[in-house]
């Protein structure tokens, strides 16, 4: 006797042949820039910014991780540069990790889990704060938008929260990324501050 099973099912976790996704959405290569227009509100950190640009600069081993490191600065109208961040990424087959400043190795925050699918949640807490005084995360990949020019972009928000203090703004980030691009957009929202990027510009280095 010849047993034929045949599973059927939703977008998931337990269907493989469902629309998901990994490393494809947050491309990693070094030399690669991305420039973003800004708009932002009461937010001191991108007044009068008219634009960021994220490049990944090198490769770096620190106590045994491989990290990548990207460089974000940010100008104004006139090109002068009003301030510059050094961000360390780890990205491996099972999610794509920030440590934000100069990596202490113990909790790098979860950006991204892979495989990136609907429906797809995870949740994040640290033993310091990160994001300021946030040290809680929780994560749901929405589904697919179009993003201007970019079609079927992956959208994840992430909202950070503080353990003992229920009087701290809820900080929202709603990110989309684009497969083979990468970061299409982001906003984010904390009390009366709001900011959004949009890519407008990706360089191939090399190119």
């Amino acid at each position: 006797m010849i047993l034929l099973i045949i599973f059927i099912g939703c977008d998931g976790p337990f269907n493989p042949f469902g629309d998901s996704a990994g490393k494809e959405v947050f491309p990693i290569s070094i030399g690669d820039t991305w420039t973003y227009s800004v708009q932002s509100q009461n937010s001191s950190t991108y007044q009068d910014v008219a634009r960021v640009e994220y490049t990944y600069i090198q490769d770096t081993t620190i106590n045994d991780v491989k990290m990548t490191i990207q460089n974000r600065i940010a100008y104004y109208s006139d090109s002068t540069i009003k301030w510059t961040v050094t961000v360390y990424y780890v990205q491996d087959d099972f999610g794509f990790y920030s440590f934000l400043s100069i990596p202490t190795l113990e909790q790098p925050v979860p950006y991204l889990k892979y495989p990136i699918y609907k429906g797809r949640k995870w949740n994040f807490t640290a033993d310091t704060a990160f994001f300021n005084e946030y040290d809680k995360l929780a994560a749901e990949v929405i589904g697919k938008e179009d993003v201007g020019n970019y079609t079927d972009c992956w959208k994840v928000s992430m909202k950070l929260s503080k353990s003992d203090d229920d009087i701290y703004p809820i900080y929202t980030i709603i990110s989309w990324y684009k497969e083979d691009v990468g970061l299409v957009k982001m906003t984010q929202e904390v009390g009366s501050v709001t900011t959004a990027i949009t890519l407008t510009e990706k360089t191939i280095h090399g190119e």
